[in-house]
C-alpha cells in the first residue's frame, strides 16, 4: 500500500490475505504504528521532489494562480521544517511534578483497624 500506491483490497490480495483481514490488522495499534511509521518515510524521501516540482511550477508556467499557489506551497514547507506547522501540535494534558527536598514528610492517613465493638 505504501511502497507501491496500491488500494488496500489489492495490497491484501498481493499479500495473500481477505480485505477485511486487512482491515483488521490495520486497526491494531502495532501495525497501524508500522503504517504511519513507514509513511513517514515515504513522505520524508519524496520531500526533496516535491520542492523541485513546485519549484519548476513556479518557473516554468504562464498561470499566474499556479504560480501563487506553488510559492505558498514551498513557504509552508519552510515553516514545517521549522516547526511551525499545527500538525506537530497535538492537544493533551501535561503534568509536572514538582520535587522539593525541603517539604515537609507527608503524613500517613491511612485507616487503622480498631477495636471490635461489644454490641449485647
Amino acid at each position: 500500500m505504501i511502497w507501491e500506491g496500491k488500494s488496500r483490497k489489492d495490497a491484501a490480495e498481493a499479500a495473500g490475505l481477505k480485505d477485511h483481514a486487512l482491515y483488521s490488522a490495520l486497526r491494531k495499534p502495532h501495525v497501524k504504528a508500522y503504517y504511519l511509521e513507514q509513511l513517514d518515510v515515504l513522505r520524508t524521501s519524496e520531500r526533496a521532489r516535491n520542492i523541485h516540482t513546485l519549484a519548476e511550477v513556479r518557473d516554468q508556467t504562464s498561470n499566474q494562480m499556479a504560480r501563487v499557489q506553488a510559492v505558498k506551497a514551498l513557504e509552508q514547507i519552510s515553516d514545517d521544517e521549522q516547526g511551525t506547522s499545527r500538525a506537530r501540535h497535538a492537544p493533551g494534558l501535561q503534568i509536572v511534578v514538582h520535587v522539593k527536598t525541603d517539604q515537609k514528610p507527608v503524613i500517613d492517613v491511612t485507616p487503622q483497624p480498631s477495636e471490635p465493638l461489644d454490641v449485647d
